[in-house]
């Protein structure tokens, strides 16, 4: 699908619309998976269930039903390439609205998500660190614990002295 055209449009610093233009090339790449998306629903005399072959498949495919899984196809498989080409990171599956096809020849539709903004860093060479200090803790004054009482008992066996 290299011969998908892209153009930008910012709605908002959070929200961008992305018009793609498709061509003949591109929707003939997405007529086979179609296709053989829909031999696996077929069911002719003479074939098992999900084993019709494309070519036998394409004969008794309505072509409208056809035709929109075309279009499914290439819409899903062309949406993320076009954000990535515009540099966009949509952070949701975006709308879609198809505004032009015309079987086998082109199709053009829009993809409308929320992005992340842009985000500007100041200067930050002219801050400065400050480093605290943690409290000195002396060791030789520090609260000792053994885990037993007074009487040698341990603190988690209940005052037993089990374990």
């Amino acid at each position: 699908m290299m011969n998908m055209k892209s153009k930008l449009e910012k709605l908002s610093d959070t929200r961008v619309k992305i018009t793609v233009t498709l061509d003949g090339d591109d929707l003939k790449e997405a007529r086979k998976p179609a296709i053989e998306r829909l031999a696996r629903d077929l069911k002719l005399p003479g074939f098992r269930a999900g084993k019709v072959p494309a070519e036998v498949a394409e004969k008794h495919l309505d072509p409208a039903t056809l035709e929109e899984h075309i279009l499914d196809i290439a819409v899903r498989q062309t949406v993320p390439r076009a954000f990535d080409e515009v540099k966009e990171l949509a952070l949701a599956i975006p709308k879609v609205d198809v505004t032009k096809y015309v079987a086998g020849e082109m199709a053009e539709y829009t993809a409308e998500a929320d992005v992340l903004p842009e985000i500007k860093l100041g200067d930050f060479a002219k801050l400065k660190s400050c480093k605290r200090r943690s409290p000195e803790v002396d060791a030789r004054r520090a609260p000792f614990s053994s885990g037993r009482d007074k009487r040698g008992h341990s603190r988690r066996s209940g005052g037993y002295g089990l374990f």
